[in-house]
């Protein structure tokens, strides 16, 4: 079981003259439980990639496949449910009064048979008292409030494969941890995908890392590979304080030493590099 994304890419406005190309060659995999980080700078292709992946828009090379089922315009109502996608601003998912009424909606529209009790459980588990926030209208949350209001509309639908585009954009520390404490209870029941600018707050808990750059891959691997590939990275991609400290401190001394997101390693490494270069 995975959702496989295979040599996919897309264009838009495909088979015209004036047809502009997206995303080509992008091979991605997760499986439930996994976690996907998907990393590249403004325009890369990493928003187009999560609505391929979702379905919303058809590969135009390559395939996409849930679970051995192919995502084609034909198969997209008979894979419903399967795949959740929750939007950079959660804005654009609400549309109900209330937060109870938003969330409850996915359900109800796929046919469950009690979608208020699937929606007051996703609210419990994004940390989201139900009786509090239920009946409150879903634009005047605070911004990491709405966030995972937007992700727990998106897990009263039970998908096997959810999908972040950057769920921590804009919060303040408290709100991302929140945002971290929901994703890390989602993979008890799906593989999740997470796009976003900023690697420091999901890379640790990573199986995977896709970098775009132009709408193709540019590195593909684990973590620690990443960190090892840090300077060849494309321009735009951040790595989190702690390894870029040593790779700059490497820079400067000429001492090499291996990147970490370990802060009590990374001390030793920058301690063993004060002697200055050799």
């Amino acid at each position: 079981m995975a959702l496989i994304v295979a040599k996919a890419g897309f264009a838009y406005n495909a088979g015209r003259g004036f047809a502009s190309r997206a995303l080509s060659g992008i091979d991605l995999t997760v499986e439930p439980g996994g976690l996907v980080l998907v990393l590249g700078p403004t325009g890369s292709g990493k928003s187009t990639l999560l609505r391929l992946a979702s379905g919303l828009v058809d590969a135009t090379e390559g395939d996409v496949t849930v679970d051995g089922d192919v995502m084609s315009t034909s198969s997209r109502r008979r894979m419903r449910g399967r795949v959740g996608l929750v939007f950079q601003n959660p804005e654009s998912q609400f549309f109900a009064p209330t937060v109870l009424e938003d969330v409850a909606f996915g359900p109800r529209n796929l046919g469950a048979a009690t979608p208020d009790d699937d929606a007051r459980s996703a609210l419990s588990d994004v940390g989201l008292d139900p009786d509090e926030f239920g009946g409150r209208t879903p634009f005047e949350l605070s911004g990491g409030e709405a966030r995972r209001a937007a992700v727990a509309g998106v897990l009263a639908m039970h998908p096997l494969y959810l999908l972040l585009d950057e769920p921590t954009a804009g919060l303040d520390a408290r709100g991302r941890a929140a945002v971290r404490a929901v994703v890390a209870a989602a993979r008890a029941s799906a593989g999740v995908v997470i796009v976003t600018h900023d690697a420091g707050d999901f890379l640790s808990a990573a199986d995977h890392v896709l970098v775009l750059s132009g709408g193709e891959p540019a590195f593909s691997g684990t973590p620690a590979e990443m960190l090892a590939a840090g300077a060849s990275l494309p321009a735009g991609v951040r790595l989190p304080d702690v390894p870029l400290a040593i790779l700059m401190a490497a820079a400067i001394t000429g001492r090499p030493a291996k990147p970490t997101l370990d802060p009590l390693d990374a001390a030793r490494a920058l301690a063993a590099m004060a002697g200055g270069p050799r």
